[in-house]
């Protein structure tokens, strides 16, 4: 009987270590859910301030663009004309996909060849030379 009891112990003790084995993992597997938890929250927060960010840049862009379409802002800096100039193309390309404006009318309008005075009781334009 005593060999059973021995037996009997043994066999408590061992479900006993198992649980407490379990119960660790179990602790641990619940900690690195909240740090993956933790990250993503961190992640995607990144991703909306990114986002926000690029949505900004564009709300910059695009008042830049209507200025310098006005012509109420003159910039100096060959980078911004360029980029300015791509939107010009791309703008032209949506409409003539979007069907409003025929293949012929989106093309660029033929330069001037005598040069334009500028206005001097004018005193609105902007300058942006420094960017």
């Amino acid at each position: 009987m005593e060999g059973v009891n021995k037996l009997i112990k043994e066999i408590e003790d061992g479900v006993k270590q198992s649980i407490d084995a379990v119960k660790a993992k179990i602790t641990l597997v619940i900690e690195k859910a909240d740090e993956l938890t933790e990250g993503g929250k961190k992640q995607y927060r990144l991703y909306e301030l990114k986002n926000r960010r690029q949505g900004q840049f564009s709300a910059i862009g695009e008042e830049l663009h209507q200025l310098v379409a006005e012509k109420t802002l003159r910039i100096s800096n060959q980078k911004l004309k360029n980029l300015l100039s791509a939107i010009d193309k791309t703008n032209s390309e949506i409409a003539r996909l979007e069907g409003k404006t025929s293949k012929a009318t989106s093309r660029k309008t033929p330069r001037r060849t005598t040069p334009v005075k500028p206005k001097t009781a004018v005193k609105k334009k902007a300058d942006l030379k420094a960017v």
